[in-house]
């Protein structure tokens, strides 16, 4: 954190930036591939695929963006190894999940310009033009129309209540943080809204998943402890 704002700091024309300043942290780990007498930075961050005696085939390293590609290679060893006989060409390259896919970065910069105006029409900024196409694309239409129907006067909590029961219905989310953390980043990028509504969406979850207090109570434990986390390193200075 220090790092960083010293950099922020040197660079722009601002009051300095101190450690309150700081919305929330996190680190990403990668995986590296130990090689006998190198430090991490001498390492490659090529991923390689093993075999081991047992027929097991891992793969490891690699970088995030090439996971689709990753998983290409091994899936078709796989196959090759054991399965050559019933092995079909993939169809999943293609395989189109949700609604249409945008074309390029120009209809998607058109589509959410179109959608200001939807969002503002019912009270919400027009952030959340950018917030709702970039994070759910076409299929923004449907969450914003749960939010259009809605009663609840708050809209920024009708949202999200919106993007809870979008997220349980198409996205597999079965814990608050799955939405609040791991699908939109809320807990590290907007931590306000997840402490004002925190309790609504803990209240729609035991709602949705039929939760005894107990478990209703823990999940309450694990979002304050994820909102603990990310501002943790404060602790520590």
């Amino acid at each position: 954190a220090e790092y960083l704002l010293n950099a922020v700091n040197h660079f722009f024309d601002i009051d300095p930036l101190q450690l309150d300043d700081v919305q929330s942290t996190w680190a990403g780990l990668r995986p590296l591939i130990h090689q006998e007498g190198k430090s991490p930075t001498e390492l490659s961050r090529k991923d390689e695929i093993f075999t081991s005696h047992t027929g097991l085939i891992s793969i490891a390293g690699g970088k995030l963006t090439g996971y689709r590609k990753m998983a290409e290679r091994i899936v078709d060893l796989v196959y090759e190894v054991h399965f050559e006989s019933q092995a079909v060409d993939s169809k999943t390259e293609n395989l189109q999940l949700g609604d249409e896919a945008f074309s390029d970065y120009e209809e998607v910069k058109f589509y959410i310009d179109r959608f200001k105006s939807d969002v503002k029409t019912i009270g919400l900024d027009a952030y959340y033009s950018w917030y709702l196409i970039s994070t759910y694309g076409k299929n923004a239409k449907v969450i914003f129309e749960k939010v259009k129907a809605s009663a609840e006067t708050n809209k920024e909590k009708a949202l999200l209540l919106a993007e809870f029961e979008y997220c349980v219905a198409h996205e597999g989310v079965i814990h608050p943080l799955d939405l609040l953390q791991r699908r939109t980043g809320r807990v590290y990028f907007d931590i306000a809204s997840v402490q004002q509504f925190s309790e609504d969406i803990l209240d729609a979850s035991a709602n949705v998943f039929e939760l005894d207090e107990n478990t209703k109570q823990q999940w309450k434990v694990d979002i304050e402890n994820a909102l603990g986390d990310v501002l943790a390193f404060k602790e520590t200075v």
